[in-house]
């Protein structure tokens, strides 16, 4: 055998496997994507980010419908809470979910807001899911 066969034998499955690890880390499969963070996080059809941070504790849920449009459910919930100063809440509101792109799964942006059992606003809540 020549130098370009052992070359050949050598270097093509260490080729493939490090391609392999590229497309692995690029189509997602639950990593944050750094160039399109949001790339799977689907948003309401008005919902803007600065539209959710003008939310303030203590509103009514039709006010904060009139900042923020349509949520995608209202869900009944029981639970308290993770500030210092726990507080039940009953209901959520939901304004993003996972699932916009269709090819990969890629980490997604939550954005709830929880009510007590007078729906009035206790907590406004962003985090990342890597489900």
């Amino acid at each position: 055998m020549k130098i370009k066969d052992y070359l050949i034998i050598i270097l093509l499955p260490i080729t493939i496997i490090v391609a392999f690890i590229m497309v692995y880390f690029s189509i997602g499969l639950e990593s944050y994507n750094y160039i399109y963070p949001h790339i799977d996080t689907e948003f309401t059809a008005e919902f803007k980010k600065e539209n959710f941070d003008k939310i303030q504790v203590g509103m009514t849920r039709s006010e904060v419908e009139m900042i923020l449009g349509k949520s995608f459910g209202f869900d009944s919930l029981n639970g308290y809470t993770d500030d210092f100063i726990k507080k039940e809440f009953k209901y959520l509101d939901y304004y993003s979910h996972d699932g916009k792109f269709e090819f990969a799964d890629f980490a997604w942006e939550f954005y709830g807001i929880y009510y007590d059992k007078d729906t009035l606003v206790i907590k406004k809540q962003t985090r990342w899911y890597y489900d």
